[in-house]
């Protein structure tokens, strides 16, 4: 047998070629780690016209990691105030929960509900959901608005407890961190 050079033919090195700028193109590893390191922004808001809103509560800003990012408390407003809440995001999920809040109901407006904004210039949330198996609270199939980097949850006029809580998942695409 002959074991020295040997000659390929065109259509094949084209095809390895091809195949070889295809390889390259794709990413070394699929990236798993989500919304995990990222800097979020989160407050509440509540208007019937965005322009004049009843309610809107200061920005909390944290970075996503192992644990809840944010725990809300009133914030001291006459009439209208935030309710007690426990945010925790993960690399593809957010958990709201209401085990330090009073038995009540949200107020009801418009939107009455929580805005988190991930800063970046790159579209970021492909998809998010409410997930209805995780989530206690009856929440209407248009209650949550996504965009490439932000999420509102509407939560008007819904009553809640202590052992409440609302699931969310998301699908996010890989972006450089800002």
């Amino acid at each position: 047998m002959d074991w020295g050079p040997r000659v390929w033919p065109p259509e094949v090195l084209q095809w390895l070629g091809l195949a070889t700028l295809l390889i390259a193109a794709m990413p070394a590893h699929a990236d798993d780690t989500g919304l995990m390191g990222r800097k979020v922004i989160f407050n509440v808001s509540t208007y019937d016209d965005p322009a004049t809103p009843y309610l809107t509560s200061r920005d909390y800003i944290g970075v996503v990691a192992d644990g809840p990012e944010f725990g809300m408390q009133p914030e001291g407003l006459i009439g209208i105030d935030v309710v007690p809440v426990l945010i925790d995001v993960s690399a593809n999920r957010v958990v709201f929960s209401y085990e330090t809040a009073e038995p009540s109901a949200f107020a009801i407006a418009k939107f009455n509900g929580y805005i988190l904004r991930f800063p970046t210039e790159c579209v970021l949330i492909t998809d998010a959901a409410i997930d209805l198996d995780d989530t206690t609270l009856p929440l209407k199939s248009n209650a949550l608005t996504i965009t490439a980097q932000s999420l509102s949850l509407n939560v008007s006029g819904l009553g809640f407890d202590q052992q409440d809580r609302i699931a969310l998942t998301l699908k996010v695409r890989d972006c450089p961190l800002s």
